[in-house]
């Protein structure tokens, strides 16, 4: 492939120093005699062209989400009164590359069967590819695929991809929180928020390139309900939304703090069109509440019932046997 880039530039150098020295044009003239005395002449221009099986030579892929694939393919024409071979070359190998150029490479892929070659008519359009843009990083990739034909002998595509994500941050304050905290931690002297509703509201913003799409939120291992208390925590507003990049809206959440522990976590779960995103939701307290205000489980009235079946059973066995003892005696 190097060889058909030096090639092409040798070629390309070539037509720009015969258009700059005016040789791009061919002019002349053609004497038609007749059967009269006198002969005509007919003066013709002809401006040459650059052959090309490419009317669109740059394609921009669309904007392309990290980890998956835009696919794309490519219309060729052929301008010649002859049947036209094109045949998309492999991207090369060879250890010479750069870093950069390597990067790039990994980023599109040439399937086996988009490198088998066609034929074209004469005057005709077709279709050739495909090209696969796989971006693993979020920056530009520009690469040349060559296409060997029978006109030209090589000619090119510039291909440019964007890799893209959309990441779901949180804001509290203006920096940026990995969890959402209830911090209860100043509440030292006193119970009276024990059980009581607390509501928070955090700010999540879109700092991907990307619009995200969130389809649902909910805690890990239950339903979207905004009526539905999970161990004490709530979402008030679980039905998704989307947001374009940098945009931001607001998640609000309830605790009922029991205070049964220096720190209960919970997993919030954002179901968007790619993928989940857990961000934990923690309650600090502090041992003075832990200590003084903490709420007790309630007492399990099966378990009562079946602790009281069993000291009944076992008084029951206790006298029968004594009953016995006192017969046998």
């Amino acid at each position: 492939v190097s060889t058909q880039s030096t090639g092409i530039k040798r070629r390309v150098s070539i037509w720009e120093r015969l258009k700059k020295q005016g040789a791009s044009q061919i002019t002349g003239f053609v004497t038609v005699q007749t059967n009269i005395d006198s002969n005509f002449y007919i003066h013709y221009r002809v401006n040459l062209v650059k052959p090309s099986i490419f009317e669109k030579r740059v394609h921009q892929y669309p904007l392309t989400q990290i980890g998956s694939t835009s696919v794309m393919m490519f219309q060729v024409y052929n301008p010649s009164d002859y049947p036209l071979f094109v045949q998309i070359l492999p991207f090369p190998t060879d250890i010479s590359i750069s870093r950069s150029q390597s990067s790039t490479l990994i980023a599109y892929t040439i399937p086996s069967e988009a490198r088998t070659g066609s034929v074209i008519a004469p005057g005709a359009y077709a279709n050739i590819g495909p090209v696969l843009f796989s971006p693993k990083e979020t920056q530009k990739f520009n690469v040349t695929v060559f296409v060997r034909n029978n006109l030209t002998i090589v000619d090119h595509l510039v291909l440019q991809g964007e890799g893209g994500t959309s990441s779901l941050v949180f804001e509290v304050n203006e920096f940026v929180k990995a969890e959402l905290i209830f911090d209860f931690t100043n509440e030292s002297n006193s119970c009276n928020k024990t059980g009581i509703e607390s509501i928070h509201e955090f700010r999540a913003i879109n700092k991907g390139n990307m619009p995200l799409h969130v389809m649902s939120v909910s805690f890990l291992g239950s339903s979207c309900d905004t009526s539905n208390w999970v161990d004490n925590f709530k979402i008030n507003n679980c039905s998704g939304f989307s947001l374009l990049p940098n945009q931001s809206t607001n998640v609000s959440i309830s605790v009922k703090p029991d205070f049964s522990e220096i720190e209960i976590r919970k997993q919030l779960v954002f179901r968007t069109q790619y993928n989940d995103i857990i961000t934990p939701v923690v309650v600090i307290s502090s041992e003075f509440l832990v200590s003084n205000c903490k709420i007790s489980p309630p007492k399990n009235e099966n378990s009562v019932s079946q602790h009281q079946f069993l000291i009944i059973i076992l008084s029951t066995l206790t006298l029968t046997s004594l009953v016995w003892i006192g017969i046998l005696l």
